[in-house]
């Protein structure tokens, strides 16, 4: 708990890359006026870049846009970032990066990557686009996927995606077909529509990404 009075918890630092830390604090009051309060105190607190959660956007207003004004404090709202995933549990809708990114782009440009609203998490086995999520499971198909966006846009043969994704367990071409489709069925399905698995090459697949819209 950070300073009396305040209903606020230091949660940790955020460190997108090495050397780049960025203190982060929890203002867990529905009072508009407190959640105010509490962001002015933690920005008073440093004279560093931080990030400030709130359970809701019940502090939106004049006040809170003022103390967020300088750029030098991130305002991310966790009802907007998390999702109940049924199951006792939350998870989050994209990765922090991104829902900080106007911040990062100021405070640590070097964080930024040229195509990163494409990304693969090996921990949750979820890819994300553009802001949304796919979850794939520790599966064969997340393993295939993983091996195509080594390299987006080059063919990977069949052959090389059974070595890889499969370890060598099957040597069945129609098992690697039955997996892209049900992996393209999934991007689908979760809204990736701009992430797709292009076979147009005969015992081959590659990764296509497309940037803005455009197939």
């Amino acid at each position: 708990l950070v300073g009396a009075g305040h209903r606020l918890w230091w949660l940790g630092e955020f460190a997108p890359i090495e050397g780049v830390r960025f203190p982060v604090y929890l203002a867990t009051s529905r009072d508009a006026r407190e959640v105010v309060s509490s962001g002015g105190y933690v920005a008073a607190l440093t004279t560093a870049p931080l990030i400030f959660l709130t359970p809701s956007r019940a502090a939106a207003g004049p006040a809170l846009e003022a103390l967020l004004a300088g750029g030098r404090v991130a305002w991310m709202v966790l009802e907007d970032e998390l999702e109940w995933d049924g199951e006792a549990a939350f998870r989050a809708r994209r990765p922090l990066a991104d829902a900080v990114r106007p911040f990062l782009e100021r405070h640590a440009p070097a964080t930024i990557e040229p195509d990163s609203s494409f990304r693969i998490d090996a921990d949750t086995f979820t890819v994300w686009h553009d802001g949304k999520s796919c979850p794939l499971g520790n599966t064969v198909g997340f393993r295939a996927l993983r091996r195509l966006a080594r390299r987006p846009g080059v063919y990977v043969s069949t052959e090389q995606l059974l070595d890889n994704a499969w370890g060598g367990a099957t040597r069945s071409k129609s098992a690697v077909q039955k997996t892209i489709s049900g992996l393209r069925k999934q991007l689908e399905e979760h809204g990736l529509h701009e992430v797709t698995i292009d076979g147009s090459q005969q015992g081959h697949y590659a990764l296509k990404i497309s940037a803005n819209g455009k197939r």
